[in-house]
């Protein structure tokens, strides 16, 4: 599946509107910016698509979980909230300074809430890591005690008892 020749239609028929429109600047900076906004959506949709391809295992719950995150953290402040801000914050009034303000704040604060997110997350899998190689190391010797006095167990049931 190839997403690029979908794209490759609505960019080209943007481009030319954008050097066809040279009296309104406000509008190019609009179409750039839902441009870039088409392009980030497309890249993200290809990585799913190839995660969902590689990975069928954890395409039941990391797959939605990752499109939720996604959705919530890039999709809303980089396709919903910057471009619509764009439009209708493009003119010049001292009213509309606090809306432009707040607006940089909450796609400030939505990106740094995603990235702590994603730190945590993948601090937890690395330490989920850890504890599994000390339990591989750990379960091996205890296997290796047990087989001295004449018992035969495996990792299952060590973990059963760890």
């Amino acid at each position: 599946m190839h997403i690029g020749f979908i794209d490759i239609p609505i960019i080209l028929v943007v481009l030319l509107f954008i050097i066809n429109s040279k009296e309104n600047d406000e509008i190019q900076a609009e179409i750039i910016t839902a441009l870039i906004g088409i392009i980030v959506v497309t890249i993200i949709f290809v990585f799913f698509f190839e995660i969902k391809k590689t990975f069928d295992d954890f395409s039941k719950t990391a797959i939605p979980a990752l499109v939720v995150f996604c959705w919530i953290f890039l999709y809303l402040p980089f396709a919903g909230i910057l471009p619509s801000a764009m439009f209708y914050l493009s003119i010049n009034s001292e009213d509309l300074v606090m809306y432009e303000r707040m607006v940089v704040g909450i796609t400030a604060l939505l990106l740094i809430v995603g990235l702590s997110l994603v730190a945590v997350l993948v601090h937890l899998y690395f330490k989920r890591i850890d504890f599994e190689k000390k339990f591989k190391f750990i379960a091996s010797k205890v296997i290796k005690k047990m087989a001295k006095i004449h018992v035969k167990c495996d990792f299952n049931i060590v973990n059963l008892v760890y």
